[in-house]
C-alpha cells in the first residue's frame, strides 16, 4: 500500500497537502503505541505474571487508542489521495505499464528456466 503512496508522494505532490500530514502525525503516533502495548502484553503473558483487572483495562484500552489512532490514519491517507487529483491519471498508467513489464519478465523468466 505504501508503495502507492510513494509514488503520489513523487508525483502528485501529495506531500505539500494538510491532511497528508495529519496523517503523518496520527499514523506514526498510533502505531508505536499499538506495538508498545503489544509488546507489553506479550511480557506480561510470556513471564505469566499477575495483573490486576484494571491494569488489564488499561493495557488493552491504550492498544485501542493506538488501533483507533491507525485508522484514522489510514482514513486521512485516503483523504489525502482523493484530494491529489494532479498527475494520478499518470501515476495510474505508469502503474500499469510496470504491472505489465513485470509480468512480461516473469513469463520470460519461466520460460528460460523450463
Amino acid at each position: 500500500m505504501f508503495l502507492l503512496v510513494a509514488l503520489f508522494v513523487e508525483d502528485g505532490h501529495i506531500h505539500q497537502n494538510k491532511t497528508f500530514h495529519s496523517f503523518m502525525l496520527i499514523y506514526n503516533t498510533g502505531v508505536p503505541l499499538t506495538v508498545m502495548m503489544m509488546v507489553v502484553r506479550g511480557i506480561l503473558e510470556v513471564l505469566d505474571v499477575a495483573v490486576s483487572s484494571k491494569m488489564n483495562v488499561v493495557i488493552s484500552g491504550i492498544s485501542g487508542i493506538g488501533h483507533i489512532l491507525t485508522a484514522l490514519g489510514i482514513v486521512l491517507l485516503f483523504i489525502s489521495l482523493k484530494n491529489t487529483k494532479r498527475n494520478s491519471l499518470k501515476i495510474i498508467y505508469q502503474l500499469s505499464v510496470f504491472i505489465t513489464k513485470e509480468k512480461e519478465l516473469y513469463e520470460k523468466y519461466i520460460l528460460i528456466s523450463c
